[in-house]
């Protein structure tokens, strides 16, 4: 897969994902793997009379899966995550379920910062996770360090 460079992403660029289901088996490895094993997450008796009425997702692993579906769209090839501006959970997400994203170029920073001698730009993007059903479910603005071809213009 060829990386894409600062000079490729354009502002208003908009990438769209394809849907990938989540399992109940994928968010019990995240809570092992993390150690966040909070009942509402692993344990259907307990988490049935909690606030969702069943299991849901972390929202840190919505966020990873959807960061990750952005990956056949060459856009994290190379690039280097620097700051989460917000990230809103606005609905739970539930083994069964899909998920797909939106994501939007919203700005670019060429004179940014160099890492091991090559110049990188900052890049802001906005996404809005959905589920199957296409209802919100996460709303999130990042931006991340994409490395330039030939340094910055």
């Amino acid at each position: 897969m060829e990386r894409m460079y600062f000079e490729d992403i354009k502002v208003g660029q908009i990438i769209k994902t394809e849907p990938k289901k989540v399992t109940q088996d994928m968010i019990t490895i995240f809570a092992y793997l993390t150690g966040d094993i909070n009942p509402l997450h692993i344990n259907e008796a307990e988490a049935k009379d909690g606030p969702f009425g069943g299991i849901v997702a972390h929202g840190l692993f919505t966020v990873s899966l959807a960061m990750g579906l952005l990956y056949p769209h060459n856009l994290l090839s190379g690039m280097v995550l620097s700051k989460f501006e917000s990230i809103d959970f606005i609905r739970p997400v539930r083994a069964g379920d899909s998920i797909h994203s939106r994501f939007t170029v919203v700005s670019k920073d060429a004179n940014f910062t160099k890492m091991h001698g090559k110049d990188h730009g900052r890049v802001a993007c906005g996404v809005v996770v959905y589920n199957q059903e296409d209802k919100r479910v996460i709303e999130m603005d990042f931006k991340m360090l994409v490395e330039h071809k030939n340094g910055p213009t």
